[in-house]
């Protein structure tokens, strides 16, 4: 079977949805294309440093071929597209197209399915919500409704299947796009089941909780990502100062972006101040399952990511924030309860401050009866709903028109 995603981004390695759908693609001996921009390097991504003399690259030494391709349009940085993807398209010759988020390249993936000899499954996920898109009036009107929302509207009814990874995400896709709900189905970003229960079996566990400290029954907390006021991890820690006589370990693992460095000079006080927390700095993805799996719990009081879904992959009982409080004064609410497949998550619900629910939460996991059945419960989760086993699965089973 030949396999066509088309992303803005790909970066090897990384804990990103791409890689870890692109790695089960492979585990099944299929054909994988990659279709993707020049950026190499993911800061200068996020920072919109796009090298305009960037140049076509193909690279096949991988088991994928990846192709790197400049862009042919990029207005401020908002809308892209890449030169002529459809030579690439005939040459991988497809008989599923992955696209991540809508490209201003798909009327020529639509071109290409209806010039088909055969049937091909064309989907779409999207990722972009309320909190990280659509931020102010010219974003929300003009770039997605107006601009993005026309020009996809002419396309929509050529795709299988539209999969949003959160429930916001699908509200985005109905409000902005109209999309219509019986033509979604929510996708969300999973974990590498296989890869968690190998680091699970490992020696990780107790090498990483002897190096900080940590005895047998020490209740080690992992938080991080990247660290921002956003994520309010300092409310962690003011919880952390007021459980003084509890045996606590806290583990952060992240870099600072996007934060001024007063915000960053504070929470490194705070962390300097407490030797019972362990700031890793930036992890690879290796070392990101290494802590988890030296880890009891994982706390996450506002703002979601990747690691929360990976947190229940490596059966940690997780603590999620409802809310999250943007850099523009809105208050959103995340709906994480989708993560609750089977109680296996505790949702801080106050909007602002969080510190009695994290107190309660932490109190409530130093039972070690507690504790085992939450873990049991994830690890049900993480086998059964987030393995990207099984969602990869669902991106085969989608109804061919």
């Amino acid at each position: 079977m030949n396999v066509t995603m088309i992303s803005d981004s790909f970066f090897e390695d990384l804990l990103y949805q791409e890689n870890f759908i692109k790695n089960e693609y492979l585990s099944r001996g299929y054909n994988l294309t990659i279709i993707t921009s020049t950026f190499e390097n993911i800061s200068d991504y996020y920072n919109d440093k796009y090298d305009t003399n960037s140049r076509l690259k193909i690279i096949e030494q991988f088991s994928y071929k990846l192709i790197r391709i400049p862009y042919s349009i990029n207005i401020f940085n908002r809308v892209r597209k890449f030169s002529n993807i459809m030579p690439y398209l005939k040459e991988s010759n497809p008989d599923l197209i992955f696209i991540h988020d809508i490209q201003f390249n798909i009327h020529e993936v639509v071109s290409y399915v209806k010039q088909s000899k055969r049937p091909v499954r064309l989907i779409l996920d999207f990722h972009a919500d309320y909190s990280n898109s659509a931020k102010n009036l010219i974003s929300r009107l003009f770039l997605h409704k107006f601009l993005k929302g026309i020009y996809f509207k002419f396309y929509q009814r050529y795709f299988n299947a539209i999969l949003p990874i959160v429930p916001d995400s699908l509200l985005f896709l109905k409000n902005l796009y109209g999309v219509p709900e019986k033509k979604m189905k929510l996708f969300p970003l999973g974990v590498d089941y296989q890869k968690s229960i190998f680091y699970l079996n490992g020696p990780y566990r107790n090498d990483i909780r002897s190096r900080i400290g940590a005895k047998e029954n020490s209740l080690v907390i992992f938080t991080g990502g990247k660290l921002e006021p956003r994520k309010q991890t300092e409310q962690i820690i003011t919880v952390l100062q007021e459980l003084k006589d509890l045996d606590i370990k806290l583990i952060i693992g992240g870099d600072f972006v996007s934060c001024d460095d007063i915000y960053k000079e504070n929470l490194l006080s705070l962390i300097k101040n407490d030797t019972r927390i362990f700031y890793t700095g930036w992890l690879t993805s290796d070392e990101v399952y290494e802590y988890m799996s030296a880890s009891d719990i994982a706390i996450y009081p506002s703002s979601q990511s990747v690691l929360w879904q990976q947190s229940i992959g490596m059966s940690l009982p997780t603590v999620v924030g409802k809310y999250v409080n943007l850099d523009d004064g809105r208050c959103l609410d995340q709906k994480v309860e989708y993560l609750n497949f089977d109680k296996n998550v505790i949702v801080l619900n106050d909007k602002h401050n969080k510190t009695s629910e994290i107190k309660s939460a932490i109190l409530f996991f130093m039972d070690a009866n507690n504790l085992s059945a939450y873990k049991f419960r994830a690890a049900h989760v993480a086998k059964e709903v987030l393995n990207y086993e099984k969602l990869v699965d669902l991106t085969l089973q989608i109804d061919l028109r």
